[in-house]
This record gives C-alpha cells, structure tokens and sequence, in this order.
C-alpha cells in the first residue's frame, strides 16, 4: 500500500445575503460589505477558539502588486468578522495549531462580495468520517479500519529525517484449503518533507505494530493502539544504537525472543520515572525493562527508577510487578534534550479477578477446563496435582525444568531472579519466551513470569505447549510465535501439608 495522498481540509460556506437596509447601514461605508462566520472544530465538537482566519482578494489581471492578507482572530466562541470589505472577489480560509499538528495544508476557498452586502461564512474541521474521506477515499470509511497518521522526527535534532521509512505490520488468520493460519502483513510509508506520513484502511481487530527506519538507524517497535478509534496520531522518533552480541542466558533474562533473542540494541539515551498503583501508591521492587535492550531495573521503596545506555528514539518501556498487571508504555527517548521521564501505573490484579470472580466450585474430577481430555491426546506436556506434590518445589518455574526444551534461566533481577524460556529447534537459534496463560488469562510473551503470579501450593495443574502448532487454539496467540504455558489454578481449600 502507497502513501495517502496528503489530507486536504474542506471548508464550508453558505452565504446569506441580508436585504434590510438597517444593517446594510452598519457597514463604515454605503459601498462596503461585511464578512462574519464561525470556525468549528468537528473532530473535538467545538468552536475552534484562537484560529487565524485570513482574506485576501484576488488579484486582478494585469496587476503585479500582491494584494493585502487581512486577518481575523476568532474568539472563544469561535466567531470571527472583516469590516469595511470592498466589493470583488476573495480567498478565505484558517490556520490553527491544532491544524498544524495534524500535518494538513488548509485550502482557500474563494467567494464573490458585491457592495453593501453581509455574508455569513462558516468554516469548519471535518469529523474524524470525513478526513477518513479526504485522505483515502470515501469507500475507505469503515467501522473496521482506521487512519494511521503522525509525525516521524529524528531523535537528536528533532527535524524531520530525510529518506525514512515507516513501517506498519499486523498479524491477520488466513482461511484457506489447508485450514486456518496465520500471517503477517507489511506496509510502508515514504514520509513527507515535513516528516508526515499516514495509512489507509488499517485493520482496528488487533494492535498493529510501527516502527520508522533510516539506514542503519530505527526506532524500537511501538504498538499503536487503534481498538475503537477512527483517527490516530502517531508520532515516532528514530535514534541511533549499537546492536551488540548476549550470551543465551543473557538474552532470555533481558526478554529478548525471536531473532533478536542473542543481541540487543544500547546507545546514549536514559530514561527515568516511578512505578505506582493505579491509587497512586509507590510501587517497591517492580520491575522496569526496555525492549529490545539488555537494560532492566529495580524500582526503590519510592517506586523510583532509572535506566542508562539506552538506544534512542520511540522505544517500548515494559514494567511489571508481583499482583499487578503488566504494563507495555511507548517512550520518546531524546538525546541531548530535557531528560527522558515516564510515570507508569499499573492495575491490581485483584481488581481484574474480583470483576471475573467464579463463585461455583471448579470440579476438576469432572474435567470442567478440559485438562484430561487435553493430557490423553498427547499433544504437550503436563504437570498434575500429584506431580506438583512429589516435587515439592519451591517456586512455580522449578517444576518445569524437567520438561524437554524447557530452560529456567537465572536472571538476577526480578523477586524470584527466574525466567522461563524455550529453546528453538536448532541451536543456533536460541530461546523463545512462551505466553502464560492463568486459569484461561492470557500475559503475553515476557509480560510476566510464572513465578510473577502463582506459587505450587495454588497450582492444580500445568499444560506445557513448546511450539506454536501443539497448543490449542484458544491457547495459541499468533503474535509470540513462541508456545504457551497454560496454568490452572486451586480454587477449593488447599489440604494442609502431610509432616514428613
């Protein structure tokens, strides 16, 4: 998919031509006109307070002096008005910041003033349907799809960079004669001179992933969170970075999965904040990552924290903390610039539960999650309740170590310095991270670790899936690419221990 064509503001007029004489007379003199009208914004549904609105006539032929700009200041209300207008004929439009953030240019429109005439010229911002139609056509408004827009500038200068690319990917499930599979899709966008870029028709079922590159140098891949939105702005920032070689250990305990799984991206940018509850308490002991770097860090009894040696430009910021919600926040990190600070606030997962809360007892005699009937096909691995009690393990992570390409790696940071990785086929290939599932909740790969949410004394049962194709479908997230931890949960009063 191409660029969109650059966005192009409507402007609408209705002229009303007033006969009475008594207002004919308010005009400074018996040949001028006036010239009154409001500017609305329809994206926010209201009037567009502060906006420039200029005039200027149109030059006759034969004349090579360049007619005056008149300008009017619309109020608080949105209303504007030109006094003591000669008769001829006139450009008229606005400019705001508002507009300018937009990366729009605004038309004229033209309109013919006779003597002695008053006209009311509205003016207005199209809603989010109509930019949708100006930028992409009008078949391209949907409920669907949206209009993915913003500004890309280089993360030192702040300029826009020259000769970059945004890239926009989403994965999508593909129905076909061999059954249903997923794949992903790529688009690209050449920005404008002004670093401004868009895409048409991006599909609002998922969360797309966007990026911006310029030779060696790129931003980290942000998500772009179009869920119930029409219109979206977007800026990104490209930096620089040195992409250097990890161990495998390594890799796993900074989160890396996939092809960046044994390399990481550093450079000269830092980033500072808190981690606090949604109640906004300081949050101890959470734990901060930087994706796609090695970077991590440990927030101080003030919820404080700080990271150093960070590639630049947009990146994602990971935070997670024992019973919380993990959070993923999208960073503009600048260099040579005001320092780089960020607040995250992360939700309880007590809140989510008390609002799912099952109140009739799970019978797992009677299969109700269906783990039996998943064990007698074969299909992964799994870890019963009378397992989980032979091994008396002490945290959640240790009970998969004996499973086959199951590595539990030290990470150092983190409450319980433990991370769960798979290996990948080949060995050169290295470690993936699994998706966890909890009593059919999806963490997504790195969200969170096992050992983050359960301990074995609350755990019934484990299901083990180490490739995407062996898991069930409602326990395959086509994102990760990785495989699934699915662990289910005690929910009748734990037996007490047997004494040895």
């Amino acid at each position: 998919m191409s660029p969109c064509r650059a966005i192009r503001f409507l402007v609408l007029a209705s002229l009303l031509p007033v006969a009475s004489s008594a207002v004919a007379q308010t005009a400074s003199s018996p040949s001028s006109a006036q010239i009154a009208g409001i500017v609305f914004d329809s994206l926010s549904r209201r009037p567009l307070a502060g906006a420039d609105v200029q005039l200027q006539r149109v030059r006759g032929a034969g004349t090579d002096t360049q007619p005056e700009v008149r300008t009017a200041t619309a109020d608080q209300s949105g209303a504007f008005t030109f006094e003591s207008v000669d008769e001829g004929t006139y450009v008229l439009g606005f400019f705001h910041p508002m507009v300018d953030s937009l990366g729009v240019a605004m038309p004229t429109r033209q309109i013919q003033v006779r003597a002695a005439q008053r006209l009311r010229v509205d003016l207005a911002v199209p809603s989010h349907a109509g930019l949708i139609a100006l930028a992409c056509g009008p078949g391209a408004v949907s409920d669907t799809s949206a209009l993915l827009m913003g500004f890309v500038r280089d993360a030192e200068t702040l300029m826009p960079p020259e000769h970059s690319v945004v890239v926009l990917q989403w994965d999508e499930i593909v129905l076909g004669q061999g059954g249903a599979r997923g794949e992903t899709r790529h688009i690209m966008a050449q920005p404008r001179e002004d670093g401004w870029y868009a895409f048409c028709n991006v599909p609002v079922d998922n969360v797309p992933q966007l990026r911006v590159a310029r030779g060696a140098d790129s931003s980290g891949v942000v998500a772009a969170d179009l869920v119930g939105r029409q219109v979206v702005r977007h800026d990104l920032y490209i930096g620089s970075g040195t992409r250097v070689s990890l161990s495998d250990s390594a890799a796993a305990a900074a989160g890396l999965t996939s092809d960046g799984a044994r390399r990481a991206w550093r450079g000269r940018a830092t980033v500072s904040g808190r981690i606090l509850s949604s109640d906004d308490r300081p949050l101890a002991n959470a734990r901060v990552l930087l994706e796609g770097s090695d970077a991590t860090a440990t927030t101080n009894d003030r919820g404080e924290f700080a990271l150093g040696g960070l590639p630049s430009g947009s990146q994602t910021l990971i935070a997670r903390a024992l019973g919380f919600l993990p959070e993923r926040r999208t960073v503009h990190l600048l260099t040579g610039h005001a320092p780089n600070e960020v607040v995250v606030r992360l939700t309880s997962l007590k809140r989510l539960v008390d609002t799912v809360r099952v109140t009739a007892r799970r019978v797992y005699t009677t299969d109700a999650n269906g783990f039996e009937s998943r064990r007698r096909a074969g299909q992964g691995h799994y870890i019963d309740r009378a397992q989980i009690d032979r091994q008396q393990a002490t945290t959640a992570s240790d009970l998969l170590r004996m499973v086959p390409r199951v590595e539990v790696l030290a990470s150092g940071v983190g409450f319980f310095g433990h991370v769960v990785a798979f290996r990948k086929p080949f060995a050169f290939e290295g470690y993936c991270r699994p998706d966890l599932y909890v009593d059919g909740y999806l963490f997504p790969s790195g969200d969170m670790e096992i050992d983050d949410v359960v301990i074995p004394d609350d755990i019934e049962g484990i299901e083990v899936y180490t490739k995407p194709g062996l898991a069930p479908a409602q326990f395959t997230n086509n994102m990760s690419g990785c495989g699934s931890i699915v662990v289910w949960t005690r929910t009748t009063t734990r037996p007490d221990r047997k004494p040895k």
